[in-house]
């Protein structure tokens, strides 16, 4: 689970592992805590579950040790919600699990309070539940947890866990479904090797490191000397000029598929043709994974014309001269229209 929450981890967002929860997400102003359980063998859980009551627990340590951030949890389980074995502990004969969940939006708070105390429910939590209203229980505590019960096997989130790499590498790294392959044992090595750390605190993941493990791990890395060879043995074979030889890895730029859910960043694109308009050259400048080909194909298509991509990610400096120079004499043969040529380095 932890793995498959870090693929969905927005930009911005660290992901802990291990902290009080199995994991928790963190932002600037909220930390949602995520705990799960495959307990589907030990049958039902209730509000008399040790489990649900150390979530319980858990809980007040984020709320206690953040509190200038909006902390809610989820408690994710194998195991579907049970009702209580004594029909004293239930709500007029409803779980209160399954209560819980009503009280959170319109219900009556004071049978679920009454329910809550008489689980044996540590002193802390206790204090905790007796110093609000009703009013402030359901937003302090009724409204922050999610009992997500019924969730599936670990077999299921492996199948998921898969499917969603796949998708991660096509659409963030161009890979083809069998290239992904190897993701997924370098994502969970590298979730291991976090919540290995000694300091607590370094136990942490975010998008970009995940973009930058994926990176490695779907590509297969020459030595310079040896891939110049192999340019070198190719041109010679082939009697093939460094300009061809360029184009054979060009790509027309309306022929790649746009990765989903792309915002249209509509004022930054506007800001990159009014540059184009001006000098007839854009250079866009950022870190790794902060999408600054998305976004140049974006700006490529609001600005018109025939583009072509030349990638020079990882080239070495004589191969990245050549992709350079290659273009530019294959653009007058083919008259292409505009500012037709962007290249990526990074």
């Amino acid at each position: 689970m932890s793995a498959l929450a870090w693929i969905r981890l927005e930009a911005g967002h660290r992901l802990y592992l291990e902290v009080a929860e199995d994991y928790a997400i963190v932002a600037k102003d909220s930390v949602t805590g995520v705990q799960v359980k495959d307990t589907a063998g030990s049958g039902t859980i209730t509000i008399n579950s040790q489990d649900v009551r150390e979530a319980l627990d858990n809980f007040l340590d984020l709320v206690e040790r953040n509190r200038n951030a909006q902390v809610t949890l989820r408690f994710l389980t194998t195991s579907s919600i049970g009702v209580e074995r004594e029909v004293a502990h239930r709500i007029n004969g409803e779980a209160v699990l399954h209560y819980w969940a009503r009280a959170a939006r319109t219900a009556e708070v004071r049978p679920l309070r009454e329910a809550i105390l008489r689980a044996n429910v540590s002193d802390r939590l206790t204090t905790f539940i007796i110093a609000r209203t009703d009013d402030e229980l359901r937003r302090d505590l009724l409204q922050k947890i999610t009992w997500d019960c019924g969730e599936p096997g670990i077999a299921d989130v492996k199948q998921e866990l898969s499917v969603a790499l796949v998708a991660y590498g096509s659409d963030r790294l161009r890979l083809l479904p069998t290239e992904s392959e190897p993701l997924a044992a370098a994502v969970l090595e590298a979730v291991l090797e976090t919540v290995l750390r000694s300091e607590p605190t370094a136990r942490y993941v975010d998008a970009g490191s995940l973009l930058k493990l994926c990176e490695q791990a779907g590509r297969t890395s020459l030595p310079p000397g040896m891939l110049e060879g192999l340019i070198h043995q190719g041109m010679t074979q082939g009697q093939r000029q460094p300009t061809e030889l360029a184009m054979a890895v060009m790509e027309n730029v309306a022929d790649l598929p746009m990765p989903a859910d792309v915002l249209p960043r509509a004022d930054v694109v506007q800001t990159v043709i009014d540059v184009l308009n001006k000098s007839s050259v854009a250079i866009l400048s950022a870190g790794t994974g902060m999408g600054k080909s998305v976004l140049s194909r974006l700006s490529a298509a609001a600005y018109g014309g025939d583009w072509t991509l030349v990638d020079l990610r990882n080239a070495p400096h004589r191969s990245a001269n050549t992709g350079l120079t290659g273009p530019k004499g294959k653009r007058s043969q083919n008259r292409l229209q505009g500012s037709s040529w962007m290249t990526s380095t990074r």
